[in-house]
């Protein structure tokens, strides 16, 4: 980062701005990726507003600075367990009340979306001799906190009169867990039992069935999800000139030039 790039960041920063930096991404022992932290600590970046993706190689005193100085963290279990064989020492950040996040970090490595990241956080927290949090806890991080990180907290994240409607709705599993516990139900859901998706009031994605009684058919295209049929309204967010099998094609043509295709729209079966 120049100086100037630095002079910006931190002008972003005073207005109640947010930072997301990718740090200490390695190996928890690597002492390379370690002494990231306090480079950025030397630069004055630790402070309200600068959230920290990854962070494997961090300590427990580091996690202690940050939550001291209103520093937040963004997990991504799935990529550092696939690269690195470990993730962050999660226990110190929650230990240390570190605000956290979730999310996939990306397609090469990480989840294909949200939903997976949720699931597979949980099944490796099932896994530990003891289990670090529980699904509200899991389900907070994908919603509450990361709105808490941008600052955003008082629009998103919340169910809430007055907060921008940006609400998944999702089918009851039909098991004991899933009808008892909804937090349970959200961190354990698949790609097909997402049924609506509505983003700041706009239906855009889901059942046939439903979308249909809530937005014009001619608006709507079909998609296969997992061997479900699911219905997007591409265009109520991009305009009535873009469709989503259009910009589909758009994206592969250019990708052939580097002998790439898209990936699958989800990931199943492996959940």
């Amino acid at each position: 980062m120049t100086e100037l790039q630095m002079e910006e960041a931190k002008d972003v920063l005073s207005s109640n701005g947010s930072l997301f930096i990718h740090l200490a991404e390695g190996a928890p022992n690597d002492a390379t990726a370690a002494r990231e932290f306090a480079m950025i600590k030397a630069r004055g970046l630790l402070v309200p507003g600068v959230s920290l993706i990854h962070g494997v190689a961090l300590k427990e005193n580091d996690f202690h600075t940050m939550a001291n100085a209103t520093v937040g963290l963004v997990w991504s279990p799935r990529s550092n367990l696939e690269l690195y064989g470990d993730t962050t020492n999660l226990q110190a950040a929650l230990d240390n009340h570190v605000i956290t996040a979730i999310a996939p970090d990306w397609s090469p490595t990480g989840s294909d979306g949200l939903l997976s990241e949720l699931n597979y956080a949980a099944t490796w927290n099932g896994g530990l001799d003891q289990s670090l949090f529980d699904d509200r806890l899991l389900l907070k991080m994908a919603t509450v906190n990361p709105a808490k990180l941008t600052h955003l907290d008082t629009r998103l994240g919340l169910l809430k009169e007055g907060y921008l409607a940006d609400i998944v709705v999702l089918k009851n599993q039909n098991n004991i867990q899933s009808s008892k516990d909804p937090y349970w139900a959200a961190t354990h859901a698949k790609p097909e039992d997402v049924s609506l998706v509505i983003i700041s009031g706009e239906p855009v994605y889901g059942d046939p069935d439903i979308m249909k009684q809530l937005i014009n058919v001619q608006d709507l295209e079909l998609l296969n999800i997992c061997g479900t049929n699911k219905s997007i309204s591409f265009a109520s967010q991009f305009g009535s000139d873009f469709s989503f099998y259009q910009t589909q094609k758009l994206l592969n043509t250019a990708l052939r030039h580097w002998s790439r295709t898209l990936a699958p729209l989800s990931e199943c079966g492996n959940q």
